[in-house]
């Protein structure tokens, strides 16, 4: 049998590297074009905080990153919602 190209951990840090990288790339578009239909920025902070607590997930124990995650979740949906409501109003 063949070996795996590479391991789980080397995986999980690439696919949180990659998006952390796509949320970067989708706040920074969705704040500078805030009159698109669909609020963007928001979903760029979501991949970053999950890109990120994926990385940090090997660092810490799941006691301190699940609380991050919830918090970071509720902020960001608070957020969204905010934004689709003033989209909406804009329409």
């Amino acid at each position: 049998m063949s070996q795996p190209v590479m391991t789980m951990e080397e995986l999980s840090v690439w696919i949180g590297g990659l998006e952390v990288a796509f949320g970067v790339g989708a706040l920074v578009f969705g704040l500078r074009n805030r009159q698109l239909v669909t609020p963007i920025a928001p979903l760029g902070a979501l991949a970053i905080v999950a890109g990120s607590l994926r990385l940090f997930a090997r660092h810490f124990p799941n006691r301190i990153v699940l609380p991050l995650a919830a918090i970071a979740a509720v902020a960001l949906l608070v957020w969204f919602v905010r934004e689709a409501r003033a989209l909406k109003r804009r329409v």
